[in-house]
């Protein structure tokens, strides 16, 4: 009994499924969504697994109502599919893991930035499992670029800059330079340094690295560090911005190559460089501008220079190397 209701429900996903598809191709989106319900309700009545059908059906109505701009409602969707699929063939499976990375995603999307970062890096983990060439390893590389994505959300910067900085590595080796997947890494990670994301978590690890160190922080350290600090993000936001503008350099000549001046991609990589420049030269003026105030504050005849004493601490690479690219760094799919 239970597999004649199993079947019956499989070909009931099939025909809705092939109707909201139309539907949504026509841009019939709510339509779609609404013949699309019925399935939700059969799969979780079904005893014993869901077929092809059923389960692909359940990804099409998570879809729509992505469309729709319900990303909760997605999400849920999402997680019944995930779980469907977990029963029916397994955890392992591809389609699985899929699943689970979709999950991922909807959660993302939905502001919940903790949940997305345990789901694409158990879908990361997955996929790093199966054979390291072709489409196995492009799929490891998207849920990277999915986990760099959600570090950078939950306030993990320097992480999400690491992440994002492998992914693009990854897609490098695997279909080179200028392909648009790799442009588009490239312009995640731009954005990411833009943004300063990261900028005042390197900074503070720097420091707590130097004061678990066993030196002795009197209060002239102190104060050098409190009078340098302005100074030190001045520095990396420098760095950062003229990283952004390689990367952004770098992605606009792929693009001038291979589709030309007058293709919007290309006109938008160009304004994307002209903002990333401006922004790099308002981030000299105020690193300059926070020098000559801090040399200006540099305390009585005689004393010691903040920058002298961040120098003799081992506190100097945070004004010269902080910012920009993240550490090197592979992905390992072996």
């Amino acid at each position: 009994m239970g597999d004649i209701y199993a079947f019956d429900a499989e070909g009931l996903s099939a025909s809705l499924g092939s109707r909201a598809r139309s539907l949504a191709g026509r841009g019939h989106l709510t339509g779609a969504a609404s013949a699309l319900r019925p399935v939700a309700g059969t799969a979780s009545a079904v005893r014993g697994p869901l077929g092809p059908a059923s389960l692909g059906t359940l990804d099409v109505l998570a879809e729509i109502l992505g469309a729709l701009g319900l990303p909760r409602h997605e999400m849920e969707m999402r997680a019944r599919a995930f779980a469907a699929s977990a029963s029916s063939i397994g955890t392992g499976h591809p389609e699985t893991v899929r699943r689970k990375h979709d999950l991922a995603t909807a959660a993302l999307r939905s502001g919940q930035p903790e949940r997305a970062i345990r789901l694409f890096g158990e879908s990361l983990e997955a996929r790093t499992r199966r054979s390291p060439a072709g489409t196995a390893r492009l799929e490891a590389i998207g849920s990277l670029a999915g986990l760099a994505e959600a570090a950078g959300a939950g306030g993990y910067g320097v992480s999400a800059r690491t992440l994002k900085a492998m992914a693009i590595r990854e897609l490098e080796r695997e279909l080179g330079p200028r392909h648009p997947a790799t442009l588009k890494a490239m312009d995640a990670l731009a954005g990411t340094l833009e943004a300063g994301e990261g900028r005042a978590e390197a900074w503070a690890a720097r420091v707590r690295s130097v004061a678990g160190s066993g030196i002795r922080l009197g209060q002239g350290w102190l104060r050098a560090l409190a009078a340098a600090g302005g100074l030190a993000a001045a520095e990396i936001a420098r760095n950062d911005m003229r990283a952004a503008c390689s990367l952004r350099l770098e992605a606009l000549t792929a693009r001038l190559l291979d589709l030309g001046p007058c293709h919007p991609d290309t006109v938008s990589s160009s304004a994307r460089l002209e903002r990333a420049l401006a922004g790099l030269a308002t981030a000299g003026r105020e690193r300059d501008l926070a020098f000559r105030e801090l040399d200006a504050r540099a305390g009585a005849p005689g004393a010691e220079h903040p920058l002298s004493t961040l120098e003799r601490l081992g506190l100097s690479d945070a004004l010269a190397g902080l910012g920009g690219m993240a550490p090197s760094e592979d992905l390992s799919l072996e």
